[in-house]
């Protein structure tokens, strides 16, 4: 019985044109050994049977299998980077050699089932998708951090404890007038020099306050532009040319 069942499994071989060349080693150990080698590799099952019908080499081991490499090999240049690359309904090695047997996987070695491949093929592409958000995530917080620092250095600067910190005081510093009641966008409408910035400081008999800086005006961009605090003298920007004005501190820019 033993010999019988040898000479057909012989007969049967030697109709066999696509002849693998990886002895007892089989597909899911090379399968292994290339994922190893590569954790992202893409096309898995392709990889495995190509590695698979080649000699140690790297040539065919006949002219059908040769023929056939170079089939896959341009049908899977022709679906890279597609979700039919790792399909083992649609990827080149089904599109090539044919549908498979039911319940088998080709190139994936024993026990492997088309339901088993499916399930990892969705779980690893969900894997890195997770993974992409995650870094475009990490991005926009790395984005938001430096903003958040920027804010924090301007704001100590602003409110004068640049003395105690190390950093450079604000006054006598040149700076650009930002409109006060218009904030959809930054228009300056005129430039000058920081003078105080202590709240006790007086502008035309009247302190400064916590919400503002007293600048002495040397440019005038927008001159109709009503101050912020308008006295008998001035109402408007281009009157207090080469004069002081109070003009709150979140509307001034440092330059």
């Amino acid at each position: 019985m033993g010999k019988k069942r040898s000479s057909n499994f012989s007969k049967m071989r030697t109709t066999q044109k696509l002849l693998h060349t990886m002895g007892r080693k089989g597909y899911s150990c090379m399968a292994h050994d290339l994922k190893r080698k590569n954790l992202n590799i893409k096309g898995l099952r392709t990889r495995v049977w190509t590695h698979g019908h080649l000699r140690k080499d790297g040539k065919p081991i006949n002219e059908a299998v040769a023929e056939t490499l170079r089939k896959i090999e341009d049908c899977a240049e022709s679906i890279s980077d597609t979700p039919a690359e790792n399909s083992i309904r649609d990827d080149a090695t089904a599109r090539i050699l044919g549908p498979e047997r039911r319940g088998r996987v080709r190139g994936l070695g024993l026990g492997v089932t088309p339901s088993k491949v499916d399930g990892n093929v969705q779980s690893s592409e969900k894997v890195r998708e997770l993974e992409s958000k995650l870094q475009t995530q990490s991005v926009r917080m790395e984005a938001l951090e430096e903003k958040v620092e920027a804010l924090l250095k301007l704001s100590q600067s602003q409110q004068g404890s640049g003395m105690e910190g190390g950093i450079t005081p604000v006054e006598n510093a040149k700076c650009q007038l930002l409109h006060w009641y218009m904030f959809e966008e930054e228009e300056i409408v005129g430039e000058g020099k920081i003078a105080s910035i202590d709240p006790s400081a007086k502008v035309h008999h009247m302190p400064l306050g916590r919400d503002c800086w007293k600048v002495w005006v040397e440019e005038v961009y927008m001159s109709q532009l009503p101050l912020y605090r308008p006295t008998d003298e001035f109402q408007v920007l281009s009157e207090a040319m080469r004069s002081t004005v109070a003009w709150p501190k979140s509307c001034v820019r440092l330059i």
